[in-house]
């Protein structure tokens, strides 16, 4: 079944303050948001693809008990306090909790911004127990790997990948890919082979010793030395995506792919990527 933390305090307590229950729901999928446009003397309406999904949902379940941090009895004044505990935990102000979840048997968790979608009424079994089910929405609907997972080019001009063995299991939209390419380069353009949405970049060469950082989740690029992941010089006024955007998309399979084209000469392309899941 697997395990939970919320900011980073686990739903099962070692203490056995609280412990998750299984009103805990599978993840439900999120509703593609389907374009509706009519066309005038035409039936129905045009027959056009969901490009995004609307936020997703997840609910935990919890048994809280009357424990304290010592694992013992303490009554049901301390059964509140359990319930203060969780209530700071899943409904804070001012920002989002995070929601982990490690799967059995898995070396890798997910990760996920959560917030608290209705209230919550406890329902008391006896004075010294309680279940709780907290209905959580996830505004940026994806789960995803806490790390990143890195694929390297040989040297070359044109890079395609069909098949990035180590985000395989992705089964959302990977919207925060890195990519690194390193110089001389004068234009480049990343196709996501799932959907063929691109991004591109185009400017004054980047020279040799420095490369171009392009994080197209938040629409920037920038001009490094070496091949840093973080800093450098803001270039992305060379930057240009299409109307729906870019990020990478599983296909029926799974798979995650890519083309990157690349000019001004060859080089070692890297992508650093997490997979993302529905």
């Amino acid at each position: 079944m697997g395990t939970y933390t919320l900011d980073g305090v686990p739903l099962d307590d070692p203490a056995g303050r609280w412990a998750v229950s299984d009103k805990t729901l599978l993840p439900g999928l999120p509703a593609p948001v389907v374009p509706s446009v009519t066309i005038p003397g035409v039936h129905g309406t045009a027959p056009l693809p969901p490009t995004v999904r609307a936020a997703g949902s997840h609910t935990v379940g919890l048994i809280v008990t009357d424990n304290t941090e010592g694992g013992v009895s303490g009554g049901h004044q301390q059964l509140r306090a359990n319930l203060e505990r969780l209530w700071a935990l899943a409904a804070p102000l001012g920002r989002l909790p995070e929601l982990r979840y490690y799967p059995t048997g898995d070396a890798y968790y997910r990760t996920v911004a959560a917030r608290l979608l209705a209230a919550v009424e406890p329902e008391m079994f006896d004075p010294f127990t309680a279940e709780l089910v907290l209905p959580f929405d996830l505004p940026t609907v994806f789960w995803r790997d806490a790390d990143a997972r890195e694929n390297v080019s040989t040297s070359t001009s044109s890079w395609s990948i069909t098949n990035a063995a180590n985000l395989a299991g992705t089964t959302g939209s990977i919207t925060d890919p890195v990519f690194m390419v390193p110089g001389p380069v004068a234009s480049v353009v990343v196709t996501d082979a799932t959907t063929g949405r691109s991004v591109r970049w185009s400017g004054a060469t980047i020279p040799s010793g420095s490369s171009l950082r392009i994080e197209p989740g938040i629409l920037a690029a920038y001009r490094v030395t070496g091949t840093a992941w973080t800093g450098g010089t803001d270039v992305s006024g060379g930057l240009s995506v299409g109307p729906n955007g870019f990020d990478l998309n599983p296909n029926t399979n799974q798979r995650i792919g890519w083309t990157l084209t690349r000019t001004g000469g060859a080089g070692v392309n890297t992508c650093r990527a997490r997979r993302a899941f529905l």
